[in-house]
């Protein structure tokens, strides 16, 4: 173990109090190194870190001769913004100032030194430091590995990563790298020290001033704890009642038909971990769980305790999204599922992820989407909560008296019937046999019967949006100049705003001169096309000309929501609104996936089809009808037949060129750029 003695420079407190923060990132390593570090700076032992922080912690310690108080908060979503964050992460992240009383000497924010850290993330952590304060100059980067950094490496690769830097930035350069593998390397400890003593000396021995009062908290702490004990108690005693009235029912005859099997149709939004429940449920790997999104209902069965098992898994919708913005097709499955055990589910399964805050918006998307399957579908519903390992050492009641009133509303809906679930440990078979006590309970509390879909209509509601402003980007890609305008959404809605989106694409096409060589009218795979959508679309297309179709290709976006289906598919289940849309544009689509692996490869595909487009419409960019009628008397010098021979005869040559040699075909050799305008026929989410 390496010694070193402190600096013999300046004043350093005696005791210091650090509060850790950072969020977590989607992936097979999700913890970004909070605890780890904790251990590392207090010089403990290096054992696995297990399970999440959930709430704030605070341990103390004593290095190189001073007392050390250092406490670690629950880290959030990178990916999601404060409303997103579960209610309980967002009061213990606030509660972290309040242990080491009267503030922190200093904030790490923890970031793993591997992650570029984009830039979309920046918002998120704006948005969670907001609720601790102004802590910037009390904030230090601290960089996370699991094995020996290079700092040259580090800088280096700096560089090319705007988001990381600008956090740093934001920290007045401020940052360390800890090695949490190699905790006897008391040095970078001893480093990390020196420099947060340094901003100490800055901010002339100042700490952070909490307003928090750890009296107030703690007495938050035991409300929430009493309330989840009078729920626990609620559960247990109905399920109490439910087993005596089994044993009495067992010594009066044989057991009834009802409990041999069971048919549980499992529905809720996108990661809410429903095939994962699935395959937890059936003891094996029988969905399909993981980057791929489920966009077919699919039956698989097992016998698990001894009894006939049939699960259905469901499409998921965008936990946000109304269900105007969910495609027919994800309708269609979602009412298809029922049908595929018959004569119907005996219960239905709503997962709901821990993970994410139960709010306003997530209710009505939620609520809307049931409604598809029935209003009496609430009686054959267990509310089965996903991602159990966010808990950490909590419980799930605790997190419903905290996330409020419109999970607790749900909670009563279903009669207070809900289950937990940790999909990452499934040797705990308890957590199985719990949930089909409760299935049992709901079955006989329905004298067996199964659930039979009501049909009725389901009302559709739209949102409204807002208008950004038109922006030109233009970068090397595959050696062309290819410049593009991004459009603002229109809304299907008659508004105000409608003229305003009309004048920022006029814009936006003006900002090409001559004009762009096409349009990309983008469509999201992952809303439903409708009627309103269509009309629109054709309305604010023909704003831009009537000629504007023979320059358009229509991009479908997140073609990953699609799964294994394909966008023919996809066009073909819209309908007419959208197969119209296909037609105009001269049967000219593509699709990109924004989570794939091959995302090159896809642009380069879309270029090709640019290139033909470009080949097609004679080089010629898009112009207004007036611009068009003098170019038209120009070229009417040769008769009209003599004209489009001519053409037609170069436009078989040049296409026969990009395919046969697509890097050296005419089009790419006329001037090696491309004029490409967006717009886009939803809001952007």
């Amino acid at each position: 173990m390496t010694s070193v003695d402190p600096p013999g420079h300046g004043h350093h407190p005696s005791t210091l109090r650090i509060v850790l923060l950072g969020g977590r990132e989607l992936g097979n390593i999700e913890a970004s190194g909070k605890t780890s570090s904790a251990n590392t700076i207090l010089g403990r032992d290096d054992s696995p870190v297990r399970k999440r922080t959930a709430i704030s912690v605070k341990s103390e310690g004593h290095r190189f001769g001073r007392h050390m108080t250092v406490v670690d908060t629950p880290g959030w979503w990178w990916h999601y913004s404060l409303e997103h964050t579960p209610k309980r992460d967002q009061m213990e992240l606030s509660n972290g100032t309040a242990l080491c009383h009267p503030g922190p000497h200093a904030f790490l924010l923890v970031i793993p030194v591997d992650m570029i850290f984009p830039c979309d993330y920046r918002l998120s952590l704006e948005e969670h430091i907001r609720v601790l304060g102004d802590i910037w100059k009390y904030t230090l980067v601290l960089l996370t590995s699991n094995g020996p950094s290079n700092y040259d490496a580090f800088t280096s690769h700096l560089k090319d990563w705007s988001g990381l830097q600008w956090v740093i930035g934001k920290c007045q350069n401020r940052y360390h790298i800890l090695d949490n593998k190699n905790r006897d390397d008391e040095y970078q400890v001893l480093r990390l020290l020196n420099k947060i003593d340094e901003m100490v000396e800055l901010n002339q021995g100042h700490c952070f001033e909490s307003v928090e009062n750890p009296f107030i908290w703690e007495q938050w702490r035991q409300t929430v704890k009493e309330g989840a004990e009078k729920r626990i108690k609620k559960v247990k005693s109905r399920m109490a009642r439910h087993l005596e009235s089994q044993r009495s029912d067992s010594t009066n005859r044989d057991q009834p038909d009802y409990l041999k099997e069971r048919r549980i149709v499992v529905v809720g939004p996108q990661y809410g971990t429903r095939s994962s429940s699935g395959n937890t449920i059936l003891g094996r790997k029988a969905f399909v769980e993981g980057s791929k999104r489920t966009v077919r209902s699919s039956i698989q069965q097992g016998i698990v305790a001894g009894r006939h098992i049939t699960v259905v898994d469901t499409p998921g919708w965008y936990f946000i999204n109304p269900l105007s913005a969910t495609t027919t097709m994800d309708k269609l499955e979602m009412k298809c599922g029922l049908s595929l055990c018959p004569p119907g589910p005996h219960v239905i399964l709503l997962t709901i992820p821990v993970a994410s805050a139960y709010n306003k918006v997530f209710h009505q998307a939620l609520m809307e989407h049931m409604l598809l399957l029935g209003e009496d579908v609430w009686d054959y519903t267990i509310i089965l909560f996903g991602r159990g390992d966010w808990l950490g050492d909590t419980i799930i009641e605790e997190h419903i008296e905290t996330e409020g009133e419109y999970l607790q509303t749900l909670i009563v809906k279903c009669g207070n019937r809900y289950h937990v679930f940790n999909n990452k440990n499934r040797e705990d078979k308890h957590q199985v046999d719990e949930l089909f006590e409760k299935i049992d309970e709901l079955v006989a509390r329905n004298h067996g019967s199964c659930y039979e879909m009501d049909r009725d209509e389901v009302r559709i509601f739209k949102g409204s949006q807002q208008i950004p402003k038109s922006v030109l980007c233009q970068a090397q890609v595959f050696n062309k100049n290819v410049s593009v305008v991004n459009t603002p959404s229109w809304s299907t809605a008659p508004d105000d705003a409608s003229v305003l989106v009309e004048q920022e694409i006029a814009r936006g096409v003006s900002m090409f001169s001559p004009g762009p060589h096409a349009f990309l009218l983008v469509i999201p795979a992952d809303e439903s096309f409708t009627q309103e959508d269509r009309e629109a679309t054709l309305k604010h297309m023909a704003r831009i000309g009537q000629n504007v179709w023979k320059h358009t290709i229509l991009l479908f976006t997140w073609r990953d929501w699609l799964g294994e289906k394909s966008v023919e598919e996809f066009i073909v289940s819209e309908g007419g609104d959208l197969r119209l849309l296909v037609e105009k544009c001269g049967y000219r689509y593509h699709a990109l996936s924004f989570y794939e692996d091959d995302f090159t490869s896809q642009v380069s595909k879309l270029l090709e089809k640019v290139d033909e487009l470009m080949v097609r419409n004679r080089g010629k960019p898009f112009a207004p009808e007036e611009k068009q009628s003098k170019l038209l008397r120009f070229q009417k010098t040769l008769t009209e037949e003599e004209w489009i021979k001519r053409e037609d005869d170069l436009i078989e040559r040049m296409l026969k060129a990009v395919v046969t040699e697509p890097d050296t075909s005419a089009v790419a050799a006329r001037d090696g750029s491309i004029p490409i305008s967006i717009p886009d026929s939803k809001l952007n989410t």
